[in-house]
């Protein structure tokens, strides 16, 4: 399975964030159907998957380098899921050299790593729902995680029906055909992503280039209520010590039983 080479730049846009408000429609204008009967979407269980272990090993390592590689005085939140299911969905369009160049990165490589990545994001899928219908102002009691992808397509530019189908298939990715130069282009982009992230994001970090020939798209929206929840009036100014040291910040109260472990020097 292989498309034409995408060139630079190649956009891959990682779309994470902890709480979210309502949101329109899901956006219809430019949407590319695969020709053909299209197969249902596969939902494979972690059990029978046999690389599963190294892909989720792989991606927890992936997480904590983008962590590491944060500005210690800035506050980072990363996804590496997003990360792990947009290079799988390039990976299905690499030739099998560069597809085994990834595989050092997600832990294996062609239909072992489609699966793997299939299964992990499976996992959270009893979890989901229509992000239309979460309101930031009541955090549900049972945890809301939706999980889309979607993949935009310049004008002209030829990619191949199999591979439209196979993103639809292991990814339930949606598909978008749009002239990624101007602002209709960026349209489309913001419109998923307002849509998929419940108006939380915007906009697409993507702008419009001449150059530009496809985009991946993959957004997690997640939300949950605390719980055991900490009474409003219980926060209030503490002592917090930073490299810098002790500053005094809003800090939230409470008392509970809770589990603790500890050993030499922790």
């Amino acid at each position: 399975m292989t498309v034409p080479r995408i060139g630079k730049p190649f956009a891959v846009l990682l779309a994470t964030l902890l709480i979210a408000a309502c949101s329109s429609g899901t956006p219809t204008h430019g949407l590319l159907k695969p020709s053909g009967q299209l197969p249902r979407v596969q939902r494979l269980d972690a059990s029978q998957v046999q690389h599963f272990d190294e892909v989720v090993t792989a991606i927890d390592e992936v997480g904590f380098a983008l962590l590491s590689g944060a500005p210690p005085d800035e506050n980072q939140v990363t996804s590496p899921l997003s990360l792990a299911i947009a290079l799988s969905m390039l990976g299905e369009a690499m030739s099998p050299d560069a597809d085994a160049e990834l595989a050092v990165l997600l832990g294996a490589a062609g239909q072992d790593r489609t699966e793997a990545v299939n299964a992990l994001s499976s996992l959270v899928v009893r979890y989901d729902g229509d992000p239309k219908k979460f309101d930031a102002k009541k955090p549900p009691e049972v945890p809301f995680v939706h999980i889309a992808n979607n993949v935009v397509v310049n004008e002209g530019f030829p990619v191949h029906n199999d591979y439209l189908i196979a993103l639809h298939e292991w990814y339930d990715a949606s598909s978008y055909q749009a002239d990624l130069s101007g602002a209709a282009g960026k349209k489309v982009l913001d419109d998923w992503v307002k849509y998929h992230t419940a108006e939380l994001i915007k906009q697409s970090a993507i702008e419009p280039d001449p150059d530009l020939q496809l985009v991946l798209q993959s957004a997690i929206l997640f939300g949950a209520s605390w719980a055991a929840p900490f009474e409003a009036a219980q926060t209030f100014p503490a002592e917090f010590t930073t490299p810098g040291g002790p500053v005094q910040v809003d800090t939230m109260h409470a008392t509970m039983w809770l589990r603790y472990a500890q050993a030499d020097g922790w």
